[in-house]
């Protein structure tokens, strides 16, 4: 089914009226040691607000700054994306580039599931080992103290 690009443009604007920018807070940390443990707390305008503007992002046109490529025929390319009046200060993530392109291949749920079936089958073999081991263990501790009396 074809996008409707008017029609989306046209409701991303009316909710772009509808939600005010002011009010929206949005703080975005790293709880851990690495980027895969961060965390994003907003209120419901800064969700709300957070997501128009990715929506808004999808039909933005590129800027073409020196180091950046030309963009394409597909319109791929650097775009502005308006966070900082919801980004509350203090914050520890902080995106400086945002890129539009048409060349990133959606995940494939079969790729994500083997991923996971994987990882559960070495959970299961770490497991056995570890119950193997600490039989072996008990029973070896108790021939020992058996063994003595």
């Amino acid at each position: 089914m074809p996008l409707d690009t008017e029609k989306l443009i046209g409701l991303i604007q009316d909710l772009d009226h509808l939600v005010p920018r002011e009010g929206a807070a949005v703080k975005l940390d790293q709880y851990g040691g690495g980027p895969d443990e961060s965390r994003l707390a907003a209120n419901r305008a800064g969700y709300l607000r957070l997501g128009i503007e990715f929506l808004k992002a999808a039909f933005a046109e590129p800027v073409n700054y020196s180091d950046d490529p030309i963009p394409d025929k597909n319109g791929d390319g650097q775009i502005n994306v308006d966070l900082d009046y919801m980004i509350l200060r203090g914050t520890e993530i902080h995106f400086d580039w945002f890129e539009r392109t048409e060349n990133l291949k959606a995940p494939d749920e079969y790729d994500m599931s083997n991923r996971w079936s994987i990882g559960c089958m070495i959970q299961l073999l770490l497991l056995i080992a570890v119950t193997f081991f600490m039989t072996w263990g008990f029973v070896s501790f108790f021939k020992l103290i058996i063994l003595r009396w």
